[in-house]
């Protein structure tokens, strides 16, 4: 009677990514005459892509047999969505992170659109709209993958509105195209930060008007004061009259 001490050998248990494939075979082919799995198939290699025990016997021409069982498990890539877009004002600095992301299966490494290899991304002073990306790659070799896009917001377009010529002795308040309470900030040049200034002498005045997202923008205006006209020399030109 034939013995049953074929040696088959299926090797470690494998570890597979989502949507990838193992390739099963036994290490021994020497002499083997059949195969049968528990797929249903019959040739000496299959590939497979489902988790789950993977058993083949085999038999050789001497009619002896020999079974092993490997285990294929399959990894869900790293799947994450940390990264948001943005906009921001010109000459901003800019962080992104991704350290905060953990599916079980570190420890992981990194890769960033510019091959920067850190679970953080820092960029300073930004000057033009970019997209942003980074891949993850797990301790079985699986890779997940997540992008944003930064654009550029415009410089705040500034007015400094009010009268800007005076008479000697009036006075004017000025304020900004932007409303107080609205979200601004506000500086002018001689420190005060109100929404509104008022004047009553000739000066060149200035404000920057920030947003709340830090883009900034900045006006002048140039204040003009006439002096009054001189009466008294009008009133020296003008002849008397008198009464006969």
């Amino acid at each position: 009677f034939p013995s049953h001490d074929t040696t088959v050998d299926l090797g470690a248990d494998q570890n597979i990514c989502k949507n990838s494939t193992a390739i099963l075979q036994s290490a021994n082919n020497v002499n083997i005459q059949s195969y049968s799995w528990n797929t249903g198939a019959t040739a000496s290699t299959i590939s497979v892509q489902q988790q789950g025990s993977y058993f083949l016997e085999v038999m050789d021409a001497n009619g002896r047999k020999g079974k092993d069982t490997v285990v294929v498990n399959v990894i869900t890539p790293p799947s994450f969505a940390l990264l948001r877009d943005t906009a921001v004002c010109k000459n901003s600095n800019l962080t992104f992170d991704v350290s905060s992301f953990d599916n079980g299966n570190g420890p992981f490494t990194y890769k960033w659109h510019d091959n920067s290899i850190n679970s953080t991304l820092s960029i300073s002073n930004v000057l033009s709209a970019q997209n942003i990306s980074v891949e993850i790659t797990d301790q079985f070799g699986c890779k997940g993958s997540n992008q944003s896009t930064v654009s550029i917001l415009q410089s705040l377009p500034v007015s400094i509105l009010g009268d800007s010529v005076l008479c000697e002795g009036e006075s004017t308040t000025l304020n900004t195209n932007y409303a107080a309470n609205s979200g601004y900030s506000y500086l002018w040049n001689d420190g005060s930060t109100n929404a509104s200034i008022d004047i009553n002498q000739a000066a060149q005045l200035s404000v920057t008007v920030t947003r709340a997202n830090g883009c900034k923008g900045s006006a002048t205006k140039n204040i003009v004061v006439n002096s009054l006209p001189d009466l008294s020399s009008i009133a020296n030109s003008i002849p008397i009259v008198t009464g006969k």
